[in-house]
């Protein structure tokens, strides 16, 4: 998701790297889904290439905190509302 977006924006690795301060090769790395960068540079990196933070952060397997909140306060509605979401999408 965040190399495409990088990609449509038409910005280089080392460009978006120089901006954020950190090297090509963890940028490469966190596109790649090989390295989770901290809550601050996923934040930095959402605002400069205009990403959904939430979305970024579920695409590279991490839980933002409300929904981290959500499922352990009510894990069984949270669970019951996703099975009730994914049903749509069930073709079987």
């Amino acid at each position: 998701m965040l190399k495409e977006k990088r990609a449509e924006m038409g910005l280089s690795l080392r460009q978006v790297a120089d901006r954020l301060g950190i090297s090509e090769s963890f940028l490469s790395q966190i596109e790649n889904c090989k390295r989770r960068p901290s809550l601050e540079l996923l934040c930095e990196l959402t605002k400069l290439l205009d990403c959904n933070l939430d979305e970024v952060s579920l695409s590279l397997g991490i839980l933002p905190r409300w929904i981290e909140t959500v499922l352990r306060m009510h894990p069984s509605l949270a669970i019951k509302a996703i099975n009730d979401e994914f049903k749509k999408y069930d073709r079987t």
